[in-house]
């Protein structure tokens, strides 16, 4: 009988896990540019004595869901969003490259353009600086441009060109940060297919209704496996009081 409390406790110990990843995609619902991550199972047949006829489930793969979420306006002049496919390139201190889908950026106090993180927005030729302007405008194609202070409406600085890119889905890893990276030796170049629309963000990719049903159905499976365990027990139980007889 103790066989089949390992069999429960494989079941319980991946439904747990697999809760924890749907929780934390609940958790990011509303975090712009989330990519929601998901856990598959993997049944493993155990082999020993006798008819092989038990089965353990284990992790599998860990993916992450890459469609596309709803775009929401703010109006903001610093936030963009990606209109299709396409990632915006971000560069820490060290020089590594990360992709992102949410594109609500700030000013520093240096004039340099980052995300919450911390992180620079990369362009076509280093991190993009702007001076103390009056007016700020992100082009369709990434071109950012300023009107500087004191100057006339119509005398326009293009002070960089974002680094708009779109790396094979394949080659793409998230991070624990939530940003997106490829192996090193990875070549990402630019893609001018890839467009800009100023003032949006896009929204979480995850599905509120549908984690809450996983979230359930985990719950209700983690139960069962508790259930078995307990089970098992008292089947255990009832074998030695048969053998003090």
């Amino acid at each position: 009988m103790d066989k089949a409390l390992y069999t429960a406790l494989s079941g319980a110990t991946r439904a747990m896990h697999s809760q924890r990843m749907h929780a934390n995609n609940l958790a990011n619902i509303s975090t712009d540019g989330f990519r929601a991550d998901y856990l598959n199972a993997v049944s493993t047949l155990v082999r020993g004595e006798g008819e092989q006829t038990r089965v353990h489930v284990s992790n599998g793969e860990q993916w992450t869901d890459l469609s596309k979420g709803q775009l929401s306006y703010t109006g903001r002049e610093l936030d963009v969003a990606i209109q299709g496919e396409g990632w915006l390139t971000l560069v820490n201190d060290e020089g590594e490259e990360a992709y992102t889908r949410d594109g609500s950026f700030f000013a520093d106090a240096d004039g340099v353009l980052r995300n919450a993180q911390g992180w620079m927005v990369a362009g076509e030729g280093g991190p993009i600086q702007v001076p103390d302007y009056e007016k700020l405008t992100v082009g369709a194609d990434g071109r950012v441009s300023v009107v500087m202070n004191g100057a006339a409406e119509n005398e326009v600085f293009m002070v960089g060109v974002m680094r708009l890119v779109n790396p094979e889905a394949g080659d793409l890893q998230k991070g624990m940060d939530g940003l997106f990276r490829v192996e090193e030796g990875v070549n990402v170049p630019e893609d001018e297919a890839v467009t800009l629309v100023s003032g949006y963000l896009e929204g979480s990719n995850t599905n509120a209704v549908a984690e809450m049903v996983a979230v359930t159905n985990l719950s209700r499976n983690f139960e069962m496996q508790l259930k078995m365990m307990s089970s098992v027990e008292r089947v255990a139980q009832a074998g030695d009081e048969l053998l003090k007889r």
